[in-house]
């Protein structure tokens, strides 16, 4: 009796890492597949190696006056929040004066904050450098 309670409790535990893992390893296989996201989905980002340089917290940046323009932009690839890092260090490299920059990949988004509009081309570059995929742009002038 205690052999098959000792089992039973190995399973569930078993079963509960799988659960929680699951997420992370189908997002993994679905960078794999398509080719899209960072080469750490491919690990499917658990503590991988692949995001070693980014900071998946953005620094601080100072205020620059009144943000008068709006960009977002719509990302294909993006499956983690260190897939957000890697769009958000890409984009603030390419345009150091920009106010802020928040990347969401559940909502396949960037939202850049800047004093003025932004050149498309060349954000379309700095997204496709990453490895991700560029899928369009609205800008929102305030």
């Amino acid at each position: 009796m205690e052999a098959v309670l000792g089992n039973a409790v190995i399973i569930l535990i078993l079963l509960v890492i799988v659960f929680f893992c699951g997420k992370s390893v189908i997002s993994g296989l679905k960078a794999e597949i398509t080719g899209k996201g960072c080469s750490c989905c491919s690990g499917g980002c658990a503590g991988c190696s692949g995001c070693a340089g980014v900071s998946s917290t953005a620094p601080a940046r100072p205020k620059r006056g009144k943000t008068a323009v709006k960009t977002t932009v719509n990302i294909d690839g993006m499956m983690c929040s260190m897939c957000e890092a890697h769009i958000n260090e890409a984009i603030r490299k390419a345009f150091p004066n920009i106010s802020k920059v928040k990347s969401s990949h559940r909502k396949n988004t960037a939202m850049i904050f800047s004093n003025e509009p932004l050149d498309e081309a060349k954000l379309k570059a700095a997204i496709e450098e990453t490895g991700y995929e560029f899928k369009g742009i609205m800008t929102d002038n305030r």
